[in-house]
């Protein structure tokens, strides 16, 4: 009647089997295979893999991360590892698109080093005018140096372009908070806001 609790509902067995999973299946096909494994894991387990000692599977692990995290703002996946004519033959980790309220390309670089510099954001800057891309999101397991960060406010203050950069403070903060996304990504755009602040 009006005013009524709905009714909870849970998935079956054979919802999960028959439906669920063939479409999570067809849609793995075309990510790449060696990121299949990791993209099946909570993001707890994603999170932890970031700490192994092997390099490459803590890269894999933060591209994992970073794709989770694009899922969970409802982005459309394009295309993991982009390489070829759009790129000027550069690669870049994950491409994805909002669909709504307006259409955005979001290009998405993992770094899987101590120190994110100049050089590393200038380089996606550069991708980002060959792709068209709305937001540029550098993620890395170190810090973003200051004058990274410098250049990164330049560039949206002289374009249309915002730039979202978490650093290992804000991995730390999601390994305990999954949900401290939403917070994180408030405080890149207030900032992007101050920013691009039209002069008075």
């Amino acid at each position: 009647g009006r005013g009524a609790r709905p009714f909870l509902v849970r998935m079956t067995e054979k919802m999960a089997r028959e439906v669920m999973e063939p479409l999570f299946d067809q849609f793995l096909q075309r990510v790449d295979g060696t990121l299949r494994t990791l993209l099946r894991k909570p993001l707890p387990e994603i999170l932890a893999a970031l700490e192994v000692e092997d390099r490459h599977q803590r890269g894999l692990a933060l591209e994992a991360l970073a794709f989770k995290l694009m899922r969970l703002m409802d982005l459309k996946y394009v295309q993991t590892r982009l390489r070829g004519a759009a790129t000027g033959g550069a690669e870049v980790d994950l491409v994805f698109e909002a669909l709504r309220p307006a259409y955005a390309r979001w290009q998405i670089q993992c770094k899987n080093t101590s120190r994110v510099a100049l050089d590393d954001l200038a380089k996606e800057v550069g991708l980002s005018v060959l792709l068209r891309s709305s937001v540029l999101v550098m993620v890395s397991t170190g810090e973003i140096g200051s004058e990274a960060r410098r250049y990164a406010n330049q560039v949206m203050r002289d374009s249309p372009l915002s730039i979202i950069l978490l650093d290992r403070a804000d991995l730390e903060r999601l390994c305990l908070t999954p949900v401290a996304l939403v917070d994180l990504l408030q405080r890149e755009a207030s900032h992007a806001a101050t920013v691009k602040k039209l002069p008075d």
